[in-house]
């Protein structure tokens, strides 16, 4: 039976004046079901229930075709968005009725991923799963190719996680306070290391900066675990890293933790307080991972794969997953990650022209 018929076969019907309903593909009355079938006013609620679950796992089908959807990675397998994406994809195979697959494409940073996807049919077959780093690109070039703005569509955000200032453990600091009033009394002295160049740790440190009125030096790494190990060998002071990478060093005790870049403490770590609390306000910055899909992706596909990511979240083992690495789920509306990415991109262009950092 196709899709719309099986989702016709789910609806109550008049038939002589009396509510019907299709069973094995016959329409019959309430009445006349209960006598034939011997089921009551609940089993035949149930039937149909269980009838539109069906009817709602064909349209999945018939929306998404027989090939797998694919979500698109810009990076090498094992890291974070890897690891998350992966997470994701049974979940969402689940509700889709669908396969689901990871596919990693990394280079040009977040480029050549998203670049595949934007020319990728729109049929919601292809998507990217990415990360802030999508919107420096476009921070740093609003003429970069391609647009995350103009060339893809929003479909949901994912998951994120929380970025913590640590400091190395032997650094006689204790909290933002301290650090702050020992960055006055040297400017220029006090340095942070970050993955690299146009990264969220970089931008994120620029804007503590600015936020602090401090001249805190960046040195940039080819990664986030040189910038640690960089930390940890007392080579630089301080960095702004994600809360599952820093995590393992701060309850090891070779690094310090003085505050979380968020809105609120983390549930992993309730003793570190945020920035606000600490005395930085404006400087809220989280690791987000979320879906796009090509620019000219029909409306109601976006819908049921936002709807479709909402619902894998609910899962408890998938929140458990999450909960491991250091993220929790935060999915929402396409609307609401649409927003989320002007704000990030509007966010970041400030930060960049205030620091004077060049695009290269």
């Amino acid at each position: 039976m196709s899709a719309t018929g099986e989702s016709r076969s789910c609806a109550w019907h008049a038939v002589g004046g009396a509510p019907s309903h299709r069973v094995g593909g016959w329409r019959v009355s309430r009445v006349r079901a209960k006598r034939r079938f011997g089921i009551s006013r609940r089993g035949v609620i149930v039937a149909a229930t269980a009838f539109a679950c069906a009817g709602q796992a064909l349209l999945a089908h018939a929306q998404f075709g027989d090939r797998p959807v694919t979500l698109v990675v810009g990076s090498s397998p094992g890291g974070g968005v890897d690891r998350t994406a992966r997470l994701l994809a049974p979940e969402l195979a689940g509700q889709l009725h669908q396969n689901v697959i990871v596919e990693n494409r990394a280079g040009a940073g977040t480029r050549l991923a998203s670049e595949y996807v934007a020319k990728s049919a729109p049929d919601g077959r292809t998507l990217l799963f990415t990360t802030g780093e999508s919107t420096i690109d476009l921070a740093f070039d609003p003429q970069a190719t391609p647009n995350i703005l103009k060339d893809l569509v929003p479909v949901s955000l994912v998951a994120v996680c929380q970025m913590l200032l640590v400091i190395n453990a032997s650094l006689p600091v204790r909290d933002v306070t301290e650090l702050l009033a020992r960055a006055r009394a040297a400017p220029g002295k006090l340095n942070y290391s970050t993955a690299g160049v146009k990264t969220t740790m970089h931008l994120v440190g620029a804007l503590f900066a600015q936020r602090t009125g401090t001249d805190i030096v960046h040195i940039p790494y080819k990664g986030t675990m040189p910038a640690l190990a960089a930390l940890m060998a007392r080579d630089v002071d301080m960095t702004y890293a994600s809360l599952p990478s820093a995590l393992p060093f701060v309850e090891s005790g070779r690094l310090r933790a003085l505050a979380v870049a968020g809105s609120r403490r983390s549930s992993l770590m309730p003793d570190v307080p945020t920035l606000a609390e600490s005395g930085v306000t404006g400087v809220q910055a989280n690791i987000w991972y979320g879906l796009l899909a090509p620019a000219g992706t029909p409306a109601d596909i976006v819908d049921a794969l936002a709807r479709a990511v909402n619902a894998a979240s609910r899962s408890a083992d998938y929140r458990q997953s999450l909960a491991t690495m250091g993220e929790e789920p935060s999915p929402g509306t396409p609307a609401a990650f649409g927003e989320l990415l002007q704000d990030d991109v509007s966010k970041y262009g400030a930060v960049i022209r205030a620091a004077r950092i060049p695009a290269e």
